[in-house]
């Protein structure tokens, strides 16, 4: 029986991938319930479908448990393990309420009726009451004689956040509401949004801005706050002056992950325990990497992983991104040694524990896989539990990356990978350099389907970790604050040059460089300052930091941390460090990519470069997508990121 032959991916995939994320495993009962996203049936809506579904651990069958009628997700179990809580709308005005779920038989049950929906929520721990937060009403205008009340003045400088917008006069409060009750009570009140927070059975733990008066603060630090389940005065029970988020208590001890912002925004986020006198220790030891996910895949959504903490067993347990993967870690806390309980040849994008910390549930990906379910019992092999996207995987072909660490020119290795396509033919074939965002993310073992279908299509593609990515300690990633465009341009230059030096197949004058944020910036970088490319896609990335100071969510802070002082101080930089200075020598056929609603690399940037090469003379594109934000490669609308990937293969095969 002859073997079917394997299909290439193509961007109609899109709508058939399943996205499976934010696992949860019952505390009480053998089972995990998890959210599955996939493009809805009909086209027309360009909308995704969110439905929740559950795995027995001792079957492993799956059954999906919600509407389909009606988006679900951010699924949350009673602490008995009886009733399971979520997010959900079942009218076309209404915010997203939490509905709750009798796991024994019938119809969920709508439980909040909050004005303004549901940001998050959590049971307490005896189950007797649901907290949330959701957003106050928007303040009055202060100007009782204004003749428009739709014109908003501003008074803070951080008042806009990519994918929501304004803010302005919207706080984010906690609220309480008992099981048995129909009716919510405000526990938090003041010109302060709350962040992550942590429920107790008589308090609620949460992190804010120490200063609200002091608006340009309130993205630089944080401090963490009690508060009654019964309302009240507010305690503040840290000092720590910088950033920190997640509280977690076990066995009375209050734990948060930290930032000491030593070397700015390249500075990692590690487990501190919280002192009596409201200090912080750091107890992840000599564990030089973050806490946190900063992988790039382009086929899932975010996805919820515990930051698990035990007094009596004395571990600590959290996802880390070390080098090309997410590894899980477990921390001796006493000791302050560490081990990786993972492995590194594929990355965990999502986890949750059960109860004792025995066994835990791993959404896994790698470079050739879709994230899926995995069951692990500690000492025991590890089993895949749901296979929703085997079917497809099943009948494409996945092309393999292949590790190519190097020398870079300063004696300093640094990790690059090539995808090679199916060669056919004895002609040489293109390449295209792909470059990540941030810079302080990574690539590496997690799928990128746009590399997929490039190499589908024909081209190799080259892409890696220069310095500036996350993953290889601080000072790798600090090492381009204030020097955007020197050692992170060499090394992925030189990436490209070890490329063609080791794969003689690839065509040396058919070379194009693609990327999005600081990889769209390194892109206009690149065309601006060698002839090394013939074709360029640049997406959502900033040409003049100049202007981008101010119009930007992040750019006042931004900017003036990766370049250097503001632009009166500093405008000579400002200027040598923005790709437009150099767009006369921008010769590569060029198409541009950017969102309409972007507000971390504007729009305004795209338009600059767009005006500013079709005056040259070069051959340049724009592509406008409205109603998208800075998200669009990622969780933008179906039918779009479908857009964006064919833009994107048809330029490169029409201009390599």
């Amino acid at each position: 029986m002859m073997k079917k032959e394997l299909k290439n991916f193509s961007i109609k995939d899109i709508r058939k991938i399943i996205h499976v994320s934010d696992p949860v495993i019952n505390p009480k009962k053998n089972n995990v319930c998890y959210v599955l996203k996939k493009a809805h049936k009909n086209t027309k809506k360009n909308c995704w479908k969110s439905e929740i579904a559950i795995t027995d651990l001792k079957t492993f069958k799956s059954k999906k448990i919600s509407s389909e009628e009606f988006d679900a997700f951010s699924p949350k179990w009673s602490p008995n393990g009886k009733t399971l809580a979520f997010l959900s709308k079942r009218t076309k005005d209404e915010h997203y309420q939490i509905y709750l779920l009798d796991m024994e038989g019938g119809e969920a049950r709508k439980f909040t009726k909050q004005k303004n929906g549901i940001n998050s929520f959590k049971f307490s721990p005896n189950g007797k009451s649901i907290i949330f937060t959701s957003f106050d009403d928007p303040e009055k205008s202060k100007y009782k004689d204004s003749f428009a009340d739709d014109v908003e003045v501003i008074d803070s400088a951080f008042w806009r956040l990519n994918g929501q917008g304004s803010f302005l006069r919207k706080r984010n409060h906690l609220f309480v509401q008992k099981i048995k009750s129909k009716k919510s009570k405000k526990i938090t009140s003041g010109k302060w949004s709350v962040g992550s927070w942590y429920a107790q059975d008589d308090k609620v733990l949460y992190s804010r801005t120490p200063n609200p008066e002091n608006d340009m603060d309130q993205a630089m630090s944080s401090e963490l706050y009690s508060v009654s389940l019964q309302g009240g005065k507010e305690e503040k029970i840290t000092s720590f002056g910088k950033r920190l988020h997640t509280p977690i208590v076990s066995g009375g001890q209050v734990y948060v992950i930290a930032n000491d912002m030593k070397k700015s925004w390249a500075s990692n986020d590690s487990l501190y325990e919280v002192q009596k006198n409201k200090k912080l220790k750091k107890i992840t030891g000599d564990f030089e990497f973050g806490i946190g996910d900063s992988m790039n895949c382009d086929t899932r959504f975010p996805s919820g992983s515990d930051v698990w903490v035990s007094n009596s067993l004395n571990k600590a347990r959290f996802v880390a991104t070390v080098k090309e993967s997410l590894r899980l870690v477990e921390l001796d806390i006493k000791k302050q040694t560490w081990k990786y309980i993972s492995d590194a040849e594929y990355s965990v994008i999502g986890c949750s524990q059960s109860k004792d910390g025995k066994s835990r549930i791993e959404l896994r990906t790698s470079p050739v896989s879709f994230p899926e379910l995995w069951f692990v019992d500690d000492g025991k092999k590890a089993i895949k539990i749901t296979k929703y996207n085997d079917n497809l995987a099943s009948k494409r072909r996945f092309f393999k990356p292949e590790k190519m660490t190097f020398e870079a020119s300063d004696k300093t290795l640094v990790d690059a990978w090539i995808i090679k396509p199916r060669l056919t033919h004895k002609k040489k074939v293109p390449a295209i350099l792909e470059i990540h965002g941030g810079p302080k993310t990574v690539y590496g073992n997690a799928i990128m389907l746009e590399f997929q279908m490039l190499a589908g299509e024909g081209f190799a593609v080259i892409y890696g970790n220069p310095r500036g990515s996350d993953g290889y300690g601080v000072d790798w990633a600090h090492s381009v604050f204030k020097k955007y465009g020197e050692r992170d341009y060499e090394d992925l230059i030189e990436s490209v040059q070890e490329s063609l030096k080791k794969h003689k197949q690839i065509d040396e004058k058919r070379l194009g460089v693609c990327g999005g944020s600081y990889g769209g910036f390194m892109t206009n970088w690149i065309i601006g300052h060698t002839d090394m490319f013939k074709a360029a896609v640049t997406q959502r990335g900033i040409s003049n930091f100049t202007s981008m100071f101010g119009t930007s969510d992040i750019g006042y802070f931004f900017d003036i941390e990766q370049i250097g002082k503001t632009p009166w101080e500093n405008s000579k930089v400002y200027l040598e460090k923005s790709p437009i200075t150099y767009v006369e020598n921008m010769k590569a056929a060029t198409l541009i990519i950017h969102s309409e609603q972007d507000l971390r690399c504007p729009i305004e940037q795209a338009e600059q470069l767009f005006i500013s090469l079709k005056m040259l003379g070069q051959k340049v594109s724009f592509a406008r997508f409205p109603n998208e934000t800075h998200e669009l490669s990622r969780s933008g609308s179906p039918n779009r990121k479908m857009e964006r990937l064919r833009l994107l293969i048809n330029w490169f095969k029409n201009n390599l």
